[in-house]
């Protein structure tokens, strides 16, 4: 999964932050996936791609109004906060 999400994400550098940004009819990204199985190698991945808007990215919610860091582990949590910390 993860070198298909980096191929996908890697061919043209335009649609990067529209891949990172969609949403399933939950309105979950992936990076609800990520976080929510515990995925960290995907999850850095995903958060270094989003580059400038990773606040934003963090901060999508799904149609619970839950973004990635709400459903994140303690452990998950821990790793995301340098990423939203060094975009403020």
């Amino acid at each position: 999964a993860i070198l298909y999400a980096k191929i996908c994400l890697e061919v043209d550098g335009n649609y990067i932050l529209k891949a990172l940004t969609a949403q399933d009819r939950r309105n979950k990204t992936t990076l609800h996936y990520a976080t929510g199985h515990g995925n960290i190698e995907l999850m850095k991945f995903l958060l270094d791609a989003a580059g400038d808007h990773v606040q934003d990215f963090i901060n999508i919610p799904d149609k619970r109004g839950k973004t990635a860091f709400d459903i994140a582990t303690p452990e998950i949590k821990a790793i995301m906060l340098p990423y939203m910390q060094n975009n403020q």
